[in-house]
């Protein structure tokens, strides 16, 4: 690296000067996503979502023990990328067959919206959802559910899409 010694004001860069990158003041725009008008819809079927856990493995590996002349691996190995997660909400027990019935343990079309407000809205869509059979804990006059599932493509990387409305 140079740094050109007549940069500083004071006339060039002295020993235990900080250099930092350029980070200017961030502007924010727009507002905040309101998580508490959040829907989700499997199979036709519209429930409130109350989270929403997703992990995102790209599975891309570095050949760490590879004998190159630099010294430091050069080459790496790529898996497929999975998407997995959990939704948790929570219905009321007359709910909880309609919504769930023929849906665990198979693929399904996911769609969850966030916020209710054009402009303001966020829609996370997954044509391909395995959906794992939900665990159910009563609740008082609910029945709380959750459920891991898997995002699966269906033409190459399109396993899950965020679209802004």
């Amino acid at each position: 690296m140079t740094i050109s010694p007549g940069v500083k004001a004071s006339g060039g860069w002295a020993t235990g000067d900080v250099i930092r990158g350029y980070l200017p003041a961030p502007t924010k725009i727009g507002k905040p996503i309101e998580s508490r008008k959040t829907t989700i819809t499997i199979g036709g079927v519209t429930k409130v979502l109350m989270t929403l856990d997703v992990t995102f493995a790209d599975k891309i590996q570095m050949v760490d023990d590879e004998m190159t002349t630099s010294g430091f691996p050069e080459a790496y190995g790529e898996d497929r990328r999975t998407i997995k997660g959990t939704l948790k909400g929570h219905l009321r027990p007359a709910d909880v067959q309609r919504f769930f019935d023929g849906f665990e343990g198979t693929e399904q079309a996911v769609s969850i919206l966030f916020g209710n407000t054009d402009g303001y809205k966020l829609q996370h869509d997954m044509a391909r959802c395995r959906i794992q059979v939900p665990k159910l804990t009563n609740n008082g006059p609910f029945i709380d559910w959750s459920c891991d599932f898997a995002a699966l493509e269906v033409n190459g990387e399109d396993s899950m899409t965020w679209t802004f409305k």
